[in-house]
């Protein structure tokens, strides 16, 4: 190995582990500072209010799914490959901001219009319109930009400063159980002053926010349209599994479920983490997917085992003993980490790098509509507990259906030493 080739691997493995501490503490931060501050407003707020927040909450990420569009793995390749021409990353970053922003309005209208033809939304229309701004102020602090850049340590940063203020608005506003209806408002001016702040960083590193004609805007669209119906319909499904709980069983009822998989969904992100870490490294280093497969089942495993095992622990840390029916369903709900870290090598961090989104997409749509049947006929027939195992369930199905094809993609590609620019 040449001098050179040192160096360059050096380089990289300072990068890829500067972006593992970034990303991960951003994750962290994300999702575990709620999770702490659960102990104290599921306690004020009650669950049937809690059960209230988890509705909307579904609603909201429902819309987020929507304007994500794709764009937190599509903008993030496109920037890897493009790090030293600031005007494609300008033109690329104002066009995905752009297109998100129609995309909420769009939700919005749409949202509106749900609000007088669902009960269950009428009865939370305020608390919902409250939570929906979160989603537009998401745009403006655009995670997926500083991933392709490698640079996480900046949007780390005003992340940090976000969640203090979050955490101590929660103390400020919420004393007793009608104060409910400011947990989603204390998250808005988290999101405020971390778009403020990104704006602010973007604009000294001459990636400026501009207006783009209908061909950049109609392109861009079509460039995020697999990945958006993969993520809108694995992420619709994930939500109106929790909407159908309201619906079909009560307002509590969804409180337990919410949560219970609240913290899985922690256990999740934290393998989400190692996922798009790699992302951007395995879009230029595709051979290397082998041994982070590897990795990624194992650790996958590990945390799995860890929470089934610890459940009950866990559990009474965060939740009063009127959540305690949570129990068995996060121990249920636990199995599917291991096959969630399996997916997500397949899915994302290989078939999306070689241009396979069409699979994936595919895969997306048919979760939804075989997945929401199978979750319907299981809380009919089991309650709570058959809402968890179906969930399981269709992960399950979806790992073997993104090995069996990931094997064939890899039979027919046997070189994959060159690199997968050529190929997307």
């Amino acid at each position: 190995m040449t001098r050179k080739n040192k160096i360059r691997m050096t380089k990289n493995r300072k990068v890829l582990l500067e972006n593992f501490f970034f990303l991960g503490l951003l994750q962290i931060l994300r999702y575990l500072i709620p999770i702490l501050v659960l102990p104290y407003v599921s306690r004020i707020i009650g669950v049937e209010h809690f059960g209230e927040i988890a509705i909307t909450a579904s609603a909201t990420m429902i819309m987020q799914y929507v304007v994500d569009y794709g764009y937190n793995y599509i903008g993030a390749r496109d920037v890897a490959k493009n790090k030293t021409n600031p005007a494609y990353i300008s033109d690329l970053y104002s066009s995905i901001t752009i297109a998100r922003c129609l995309l909420f309005v769009l939700c919005i209208i749409v949202v509106y219009i749900l609000t007088f033809l669902i009960p269950m939304l009428g009865e939370v229309r305020l608390l919902l319109f409250i939570t929906c701004p979160s989603v537009l102020l998401s745009v403006f602090m655009p995670e997926w930009l500083y991933q392709g850049l490698e640079e996480m340590k900046f949007i780390t940063i005003i992340h940090v400063v976000s969640r203090i203020v979050y955490v101590a608005l929660i103390f400020i506003f919420i004393r007793e159980s009608e104060d409910y209806i400011f947990y989603p408002l204390v998250n808005n001016i988290g999101f405020l002053f971390a778009g403020i702040a990104s704006f602010i960083i973007l604009r000294r590193k001459k990636i400026i926010l501009h207006l783009v004609n209908w061909q950049n805007l109609r392109a861009i669209l079509i460039k995020g349209w697999d990945l958006f119906i993969n993520s809108i319909c694995t992420g619709l499904f994930g939500q109106l599994l929790n909407l159908f709980i309201g619906n079909f069983l009560s307002f509590r009822d969804s409180g337990i479920y919410t949560s219970a998989s609240r913290l899985i969904l922690a256990a999740r992100h934290g393998l989400t983490i190692i996922t798009r870490v790699f992302f951007p490294f395995l879009a230029q280093h595709i051979n290397k997917h082998k041994k982070f497969f590897i990795m990624n089942a194992l650790i996958g495993f590990s945390i799995a085992l860890f929470t089934i095992i610890f459940a009950p622990f866990i559990f009474r840390i965060f939740y009063p003993a009127e959540f305690s029916e949570g129990i068995l369903i996060m121990r249920t709900l636990a199995v599917g980490l291991f096959f969630s870290s399996i997916n997500n090598s397949l899915s994302s961090n290989y078939l999306v790098l070689v241009g396979k989104e069409k699979f994936v997409r595919n895969m997306g749509f048919l979760t939804l509509v075989f997945g929401t049947l199978i979750f319907l006929l299981a809380i009919h027939w089991f309650g709570l507990l058959g809402a968890a195992i179906s969930s399981v369930l269709i992960i399950i199905l979806n790992t073997i259906a993104y090995g069996a094809y990931s094997y064939k993609v890899k039979r027919q590609m046997p070189n994959e030493n060159d690199n997968i620019s050529n190929k997307l």
